[in-house]
């Protein structure tokens, strides 16, 4: 037997255990129970009574950071801007 020959058979012995595995999971994914996956408990917006309840405003700074210019009020186009001298 030449060494071409081995090789096949080699390579035919490791494609049927490929092909027995590959049976194998699929006969377990159609016989195994499919449980559909548990949403996620989240508790949003309501905190336990005994916690004490606190409002904090935070004001916003009264100059801009990108130029450094004071805020001068909110237009309809956005926020209107002073250049600070």
């Amino acid at each position: 037997m030449c060494i071409r020959d081995r090789y096949e058979l080699e390579l035919e012995d490791i494609e049927t255990a490929i092909a027995q595995v590959e049976a194998e999971i699929d006969a377990d994914a159609r016989t195994a129970p499919v449980r559909p996956p548990k949403p996620r408990q989240t508790n949003r917006g309501s905190l336990p009574k005994h916690l004490e309840r606190v409002e904090v405003v935070i004001e916003p700074e009264l100059s801009c950071a990108v130029n450094g210019g004071a805020i001068l009020g909110h237009g309809s186009d956005g926020i209107v801007l002073s250049r600070a001298a």
